[in-house]
């Protein structure tokens, strides 16, 4: 019976894009299309203005540029995550606004979410990563019913409590990169509730698989950065927007950071590409800046920017590193 579900799920989606895309061609008045940059912009000032100021106050008078390997190694991006393990341990505060997340029982999903997480290094190419999803809140339409429905709830959509290993395996003093492998458990943290009578993730656990890499470019003072990896996820409930509860997602993330504006502005970028059975195929590009604001703490700013229909669209990170 839900796999029966599941096709007329798929099917309707079908149909109400078939019927977007005819309405666009056929209709009488064309929508109001923005510049390609626009949504972003929107997406960041709408997030959070303050931050925006904070992050250009802290370039013009922060401290100057990393100079040791260690320094240099600490500039992250948002989403990518270096071979080479820490130094010290840092944590995370990641703030997301999204739109157009599509789940199992619900496409157009508009909202804002909050992760934090922790990495704690220990021997010398050893890490343990915790990753915990606290919050997510929107709206979106159900596909049954076409109707509203606000989901909210102390957990994620994808994002699964997770604790990581990684292991870094390869240096670039000896092999001109870094290179390490992970593995991870998953559970879900907390079941997403609705006003339409139905609840999301009631379930979900996964199981995380993969390799980093990374290089840093001395003459060009730029670092560059890989990750592939697959996530299997079992025992999950309307999450899957192609499929079965049980599946496979996989990953490929790329990332640069380039040398800085001002001696202390680092723009950044990163390409994400997540596909599930090749049907569901999400490819986003994320431009960034990345603030040292001091030697413990950084102040990340990201937009999101859809290549592909599927998954989420025009969107905005923010990220809060500290160093312990």
């Amino acid at each position: 019976m839900k796999n029966e579900n599941l096709v007329d799920n798929h099917e309707l989606r079908l149909r109400e894009t078939n019927r977007r895309e005819t309405e666009g061609v056929h209709g009488t008045e064309q929508p109001h299309r923005p510049w390609p940059l626009q949504p972003v912009i929107q997406a960041l000032f709408r997030a959070n203005r303050g931050l925006l100021v904070a992050l250009l106050c802290f370039g013009i008078a922060g401290p100057a540029g990393a100079s040791s390997e260690d320094e240099r190694f600490q500039l992250r991006p948002i989403v990518t995550r270096y071979a080479k393990t820490a130094s010290k341990i840092f944590g995370d505060i990641t703030f997301k606004y999204f739109t157009e997340q599509e789940l199992q029982e619900a496409d157009d999903f508009d909202g804002w979410g909050l992760n934090i997480d922790l990495t704690i290094p220990f021997r010398h190419n050893m890490q343990l990563y915790l990753l915990l999803p606290i919050y997510t809140d929107g709206d979106a339409d159900v596909i049954e019913t076409g109707e509203k429905t606000d989901i909210d709830g102390y957990g994620g959509t994808f994002d699964f409590g997770t604790l990581f290993f990684e292991h870094q395996v390869m240096q670039q003093s000896d092999w001109d990169l870094n290179l390490g492998y992970y593995f991870g458990l998953g559970h879900r943290t907390d079941e997403l509730d609705t006003d339409s009578n139905d609840s999301y993730n009631h379930r979900g656990r996964n199981i995380h698989l993969g390799l980093r890499a990374d290089r840093y470019f001395a003459a060009q003072d730029m670092r560059l950065l890989g990750n592939l990896g697959v996530r299997h996820y079992f025992d999950t409930d309307d999450l899957n927007p192609v499929g079965d509860d049980v599946f496979y997602l996989f990953e490929v993330n790329t990332a640069v950071v380039f040398k800085p504006w001002l001696s202390r502005i680092y723009p950044a970028a990163e390409l994400i590409y997540h596909t599930i059975d090749l049907e569901f195929n999400q490819l986003s590009l994320m431009p960034e800046l990345i603030v040292p604001a001091t030697s413990f703490l950084e102040l990340k700013v990201g937009g999101v920017v859809p290549l592909t229909s599927d998954g989420e669209q025009w969107g905005a990170r923010f990220q809060l590193t500290g160093r312990f």
